[in-house]
This record gives C-alpha cells, structure tokens and sequence, in this order.
C-alpha cells in the first residue's frame, strides 16, 4: 500500500500498471475539483500512505491551485504528478468538466510550472511516471 491517487477515474491505466507491479494504493479519491487544495494536510497526515499520485488534465486551475496548497502546507512526501491534453489549442472546451484553456491559466506548462515548482516530479508520458514510482517503491 502506497500512493494516494487523485484521479477522475479511479480505474485508470496508472492504477492497473502500478498494481501489476505488486502496488496498490493506499486510497483511491476521485474529489471534486474545489477538495484538491484540502488534500495536501489529509495526504501528509497519513501513515499509511508514503507518496501521491496527481492525475490532472489540461483546462481549469485546480493543479495550480493544488500546487500553492501543497508548497504552503510544507508536506515532506513525495508527489508525482501527469498531466494529460498537452495537444490541446486554446479555447476547446474539456471533456465532462467542460474546462476550458483560457490565456495562461491551464495550460500544460502552467500547471507543470506551477507542479514543479512546488517540488512535484511531473512526467508528460504514462510510462515514465509508472517506471519512477515503480523504481522507488516496487516491493522487492
């Protein structure tokens, strides 16, 4: 048991190819948008969870919201975050969210920025983020 997933589909790739390296997660959350910023105090307090897992996606500021709670709340834990519709142009509306990409708000480089910046390892592809947490918490 380890990372605590934020995802809008709990059964996501991550999950499957995390738990076919012998992890499962510690919780599995799908909040709603306005809970991430809550989440780093929630994250840090548990024993029985050692890292977090961010799945984000382009349009919105919840990332970046996230990302200030998470540089403010002063958790030690190891956050890895990806964010997906890189390819995304400015002004298409989001999947079901109907999130939208408006000027520099949103963006995958704003939300990268903003994760990085608050100590995030953030990875651009599925498989890279899988190999590095597999990498430092695969059982043996």
């Amino acid at each position: 048991n380890l990372p605590l997933y934020l995802t809008t589909n709990p059964d996501s790739f991550m999950v499957e190819a995390l738990a076919a390296r012998g992890m499962e997660p510690s919780r599995e959350l799908c909040p709603w948008n306005e809970m991430l910023d809550g989440m780093p105090p929630l994250f840090e307090a548990d024993p029985a969870t050692e890292a977090m897992v961010l799945i984000g996606e382009v349009g919105g500021a919840e990332e970046e919201e996230f990302a200030r709670a998470l540089a403010a709340s002063g958790a030690r834990k190891p956050v890895y975050a990806i964010i997906a519709g890189g390819a995304t142009r400015g002004g298409v509306t989001m999947g079901h969210a109907g999130a939208r990409l408006h000027g520099d708000t949103g963006t995958i480089r704003s939300k990268t920025d903003a994760l990085r910046g608050a100590g995030v390892h953030v990875f651009t592809r599925m498989r890279d983020i899988v190999e590095a947490i597999s990498a430092e918490f695969a059982p043996d």
